[in-house]
C-alpha cells in the first residue's frame, strides 16, 4: 500500500508541472514566474499522500479529522489549490487583457463579467483566479523555506546537544528578538519586490519558531527505546536523525505548518496593500486589494472579491491546521469526543 501511495505521488508532480505549462516547452521554466507556481501546487498533493502514508493501516486518514469544520478546511484548501492548477481552463477572460477605456472600466459584476472590471477594463474574476496561483505559490513554498531551515538548525539542536546546539538556540533566539515586521520591511526595502526575493524573505524570516518545535520533538524522539536500538546496532548519527529521528519529530509540526500558510498570505498580502510587495503585471490577491482601494465606495467589488479570496484561504487553512492538531493530541481527541 505505501509503495503505491508512493507511486501516486511522484507522478502527480510531474503531472501538475504539465498541466500548469500547458503546451510550453519545459526548456521556458525559470524565465518567469511559471516555476515557482508548478513546484507550489505539486508540493501540496505529495505532502497530502505522505501524510496519509504515516497514518496507521487500522484506521483511515479521513476518520482522523473527527471535527467536522477540519473537514471542511480541508475541502477547501483541495479546492484551493484545484482553482490553482485549473486556472487557465476556469477563466472566462484574459487576466491582462484590457477594454475599451470609457465603456469597459468599472464594471459592476454582471453576467459578462462575474466580478467586475477594473479601471483598465480587465475581468476582475479572471485576474483573482490567477492571484491564487501567486498566493498559494507564496504561501505554500515560503514555509517549505522555514521547515527546511528550522530543521536543519532545530534538529541539529536538539540531536547533537552541547556548545553547537547552545550556539545554534541563541542564534535562534536572536532572530525572535527583532520584529518580524521590521525585517520584511528592511530586506522589501533593500532588494527588488520580485516573487523570488519575496518567498525567500519570507522563509528566511519565518524558521526560528519552527526551530524551537522541532529541537522540542527531537528532544523527546531520542530518549525513545527504538532510537537506543539504532545506536546500539551501530548506524551513523545522521543517518538515525534522518530515518527515525526527524518524522517522527516533525509529525505534530504538520498542523503548525498548515496554520503558517495562511498567516504567510496575510503578510503578503499586507506587504503588497503596502506598495512594498508584487507590483504588475504580476497578480496577487493582496496587489489586486491595494488597487481598489481608492475605490472602496465606488467599485467596492475590486477590494472586496480579493479580499473574500484571501479570508476563504486563511479560513481553510486554520481549520485544517486544528484539525491536525486534534488528530495527533491524545487529550484534544477525548474532548472532541466529550463535547460530541
Amino acid at each position: 500500500m505505501k509503495r503505491r501511495l508512493t507511486t501516486v505521488a511522484l507522478s502527480l508532480m510531474p503531472l501538475t508541472l504539465v498541466c500548469l505549462r500547458g503546451s510550453t516547452p519545459w526548456r521556458a521554466l525559470g524565465r518567469d514566474l511559471d516555476w515557482t507556481i508548478a513546484v507550489s501546487t505539486a508540493l501540496f498533493w505529495p505532502v497530502v499522500v505522505a501524510w496519509a502514508i504515516i497514518q496507521p493501516r487500522t484506521q483511515r486518514w479521513w476518520r482522523r479529522f473527527e471535527d467536522p469544520s477540519a473537514r471542511w478546511g480541508l475541502v477547501i484548501v483541495v479546492a484551493l489549490h484545484l482553482v490553482a492548477l485549473l486556472a487557465p481552463a476556469l477563466v472566462t477572460h484574459s487576466p491582462q487583457a484590457q477594454g475599451h477605456p470609457v465603456f469597459d472600466r468599472y464594471l459592476p459584476p454582471s453576467t459578462d463579467h462575474w466580478m467586475g472590471t477594473d479601471v483598465l477594463g480587465r475581468d476582475l474574476y479572471s485576474r483573482v483566479v490567477y492571484g491564487s496561483r501567486v498566493s498559494l505559490t507564496i504561501g505554500v513554498i515560503s514555509v517549505f523555506v522555514s521547515l527546511v531551515l528550522g530543521t536543519i538548525v532545530g534538529g541539529i539542536a536538539g540531536y547533537r546537544g552541547g556548545w553547537l546546539a547552545s550556539a545554534l538556540m541563541r542564534l535562534t533566539d536572536m532572530m525572535l528578538a527583532f520584529p518580524r515586521l521590521v525585517l520584511l520591511l528592511l530586506a522589501v526595502a533593500l532588494f527588488s519586490p520580485s516573487p523570488l526575493v519575496i518567498i525567500l524573505i519570507l522563509g528566511v524570516t519565518g524558521w526560528m519558531s519552527l526551530a524551537r518545535l522541532v529541537r522540542g520533538g527531537v528532544l523527546q524522539v531520542i530518549s525513545t527505546e527504538y532510537v537506543d536500538a539504532a545506536r546500539a546496532l551501530g548506524l551513523p548519527p545522521h543517518r538515525i536523525l534522518i530515518r527515525h529521528v526527524l518524522p517522527a519529530a516533525l509529525l505534530p509540526i504538520i498542523a503548525a505548518l498548515a496554520l503558517r500558510v495562511g498567516n504567510t498570505i496575510l503578510t503578503e498580502s499586507f506587504l503588497s496593500y503596502l506598495g512594498l510587495g508584487l507590483q504588475d503585471p504580476v497578480v496577487s490577491w493582496g496587489m489586486l486589494i491595494r488597487s481598489g482601494r481608492q475605490t472602496l465606495l465606488s467599485a467596492w467589488w475590486l477590494s472586496t472579491f480579493p479580499g473574500l479570496a484571501i479570508l476563504l484561504t486563511v479560513l481553510g487553512y486554520n481549520l485544517l491546521g486544528d484539525g491536525l492538531r486534534d488528530a495527533y493530541d491524545p487529550r484534544l481527541r477525548s474532548a472532541v469526543r466529550s463535547e460530541a
